[in-house]
């Protein structure tokens, strides 16, 4: 009898799950299931009803607090994207279009879908274009990414994990030899920027730390850019009584895109070249298009490429170069280059700022401390001093097309004009410099320069003539103890005694 006892406890703490319609459905199946008598039955509900798919699937409604209130309400209703991966379209993707769009129309409130779009991101590989799993070692945790890890600390977390025996040797190794000296530090901003650049490659990611390092030496680079800025602005600043000296009429901040070009416009009509302050003001306005049309397909790489090609190879590489010599030049020169440096900053900031959110913030708020906030109104008080405005740069607007007016100092007035011109100008300084290295070992660092392009009758060669001529001046601003000058046809002299007819 003792044993029959024992035996019906043991059985009577037995844990079944059933389905029932109600409570007493339930309590019927629990008690056949366990062959016990009902009343020694002790049923618990489950809280959460459906399984996780199911439950999940409800997320674009109960994020608005459905049943309670009405997600239509909210104005916010349907969403506009829904970003996930291909591999749980159907688990999840499909269930959250069918559950959402037949709840609401049980409800007598449409039929309308949960998202308009899908954005199916690629899946993340490891290097060799493994899936990245715990028997293999190659999983790679974003945090170990951003942060940095050392190769001991990446073994304890592998050695402390579930993997089997048989797999923590193979993992070992694997880790030992993808990850010699552990993983480097990349920053979250370095690692966002590389899983967008990376977006590319289609279906997979093939996961290269080297390459999300570079990118964090691209916040580097875009630092010493903003460094670079803010003593250009800086050095203006403390020639005046502060940011009010240098407000134009309905201005609002000496990083402001307008005042740039009105300042370049005041330049150009006395007669001053800025070929390379109209030419980065048009690259900085190809770069907004680009940027804008690649966001507006979900070409992140598209966009990540054009930020970077602007940045680095344009922005950093030439105009800084470029402006440096005319933060030493007369005051107007000084004033046009720091308003055209913080103004491309600025924007470049905004244009970066939705994938590198946390270092474009920092140095936005550094950049309007200094120079004013751009962006502020009229009833936000901020003319003439900058005041108001978005508090946030996730606040500011995002650059469009900037609408540069080129070629103001130019025969032209067209943007290829400039653009060319500024090719010919790019390609006599290689030409110089590298005959310079070419010859260093022959030629003292003062011998003159004389680079000639033939200026024929035909129309071609006349343009070209006049490009060179027009770049003169930014030529030898970047020269060093040597000058380019006018040569050309024997008897043919300028005003001031210098050949004419090439350069």
């Amino acid at each position: 009898e003792r044993e029959r006892e024992e035996e019906e406890e043991e059985q009577g703490e037995e844990e079944v799950w059933v389905v029932g319609r109600d409570e007493d459905e339930a309590l019927r199946r629990a008690s056949a299931a366990l062959c016990v008598p009902a009343h020694r039955v002790q049923l618990t509900q489950d809280p959460d009803v459906l399984d996780t798919w199911f439950s999940s699937g409800l997320f674009p409604l109960v994020c608005f607090g459905w049943p309670e209130r009405d997600p239509l309400a909210s104005g916010l209703y349907p969403l506009s994207v829904l970003e996930t991966g291909s591999d749980i379209v159907f688990f999840w993707v499909a269930r959250m279009a069918m559950l959402c769009s037949q709840l609401l129309a049980l409800e007598g409130k449409g039929t309308a879908p949960p998202f308009r779009r899908v954005f199916l991101h690629p899946m993340v590989r490891d290097a060799k274009g493994r899936k990245m799993s715990k028997s293999l070692g190659n999983v790679v945790d974003p945090i170990d990414l951003i942060e940095g890890k050392a190769l001991g600390a990446l073994l304890e977390a592998v050695e402390g994990g579930n993997v089997s025996p048989g797999e923590l040797k193979t993992a070992v190794g694997a880790l030992k030899a993808d990850f010699p000296d552990g993983i480097p530090e990349c920053g979250t901003d370095g690692l966002r920027f590389a899983l967008c650049a990376y977006m590319a490659q289609g279906d997979s990611i093939n996961l290269d730390i080297s390459r999300v390092q570079h990118h964090r030496f691209m916040c580097n680079k875009l630092w010493q850019a903003a460094k670079f800025t803010a003593f250009a602005v800086e050095s203006l600043l403390a020639e005046g009584e502060g940011k009010g000296e240098w407000e134009l009429e309905g201005g609002s901040g000496l990083c402001d895109l307008g005042q740039a070009v009105e300042a370049l416009r005041r330049r150009q009509r006395a007669g001053d070249a800025c070929l390379a302050e109209e030419w980065i003001l048009g690259r900085l306005s190809s770069c907004a298009d680009r940027v804008n049309e690649s966001l507006e397909a979900y070409r992140f790489s598209g966009a990540s490429s054009a930020i970077q090609s602007f940045l680095v190879s344009e922005f950093c590489d030439v105009y800084i170069e470029f402006s440096k010599p005319r933060l030493r030049g007369a005051r107007s020169e000084r004033e046009t280059a720091a308003r055209v440096l913080a103004a491309c900053m600025e924007a470049l900031l905004r244009m970066l700022h939705p994938i590198m959110p946390f270092v474009t913030e920092e140095l936005w708020q550094r950049l309007i401390r200094l120079c004013g906030n751009p962006h502020a109104s009229p009833a936000d008080g901020g003319v003439g001093g900058g005041k108001g405005g978005p508090e946030s740069i996730m606040l500011a607007p995002f650059p469009e097309g900037i609408g540069i007016p080129f070629g103001i100092g130019l025969e032209t007035g067209d943007e290829g004009d400039v653009e060319r011109a500024m090719e010919e100008a790019l390609g006599v300084l290689k030409t110089v410099r590298s005959c310079q290295h070419d010859f260093r070992r022959y030629l003292d660092a003062s011998v003159p320069f004389s680079i000639s392009v033939a200026r024929g009758e035909e129309e071609e060669g006349g343009e070209a003539w006049r490009r060179l001529h027009g770049a003169l001046p930014l030529v030898n601003s970047q020269l060093k103890g040597i000058t380019a000058q006018m040569a050309g046809k024997e008897g043919e002299q300028e005003e001031d005694g210098r050949a004419a007819g090439a350069l």
